[in-house]
């Protein structure tokens, strides 16, 4: 197993102990973004983590269990992924205009 992937498999750990599971890996030119979601019974949670040759950027989003009422509840799973999708791109975004992420 290599080191990167040993980093992922932490975050995955990581992820299932705050009651997540992965959902979603996105290749990027700047590296992986990973994506969990799941709930603890008091809260959603979803997260993302920058992978780029090792973990860079970890970040957690906390969801109350009625977000979005105006959601249908068939929804409210996707509705919460796509906010961290917007999350972490705009995170890939930002390091890239400070120059941590090759243009």
């Amino acid at each position: 197993m290599t080191e990167e992937q040993k980093q992922i498999s932490n975050f995955e750990k990581a992820c299932r102990k705050l009651g997540m599971v992965p959902v979603e890996k996105i290749d990027t030119k700047y590296g992986e973004i990973l994506i969990a979601d799941g709930c603890d019974g008091k809260k959603y949670r979803s997260a993302f983590c920058i992978s780029r040759g090792g973990l860079d950027i970890f970040h957690d989003m906390e969801f109350d269990l009625f977000h979005n009422p105006e959601i249908p509840r068939s929804m409210k799973q996707k509705a919460r992924i796509n906010t961290v999708k917007r999350e972490a791109f705009k995170w890939v975004g930002h390091n890239v205009e400070a120059g941590r992420y090759d243009a």
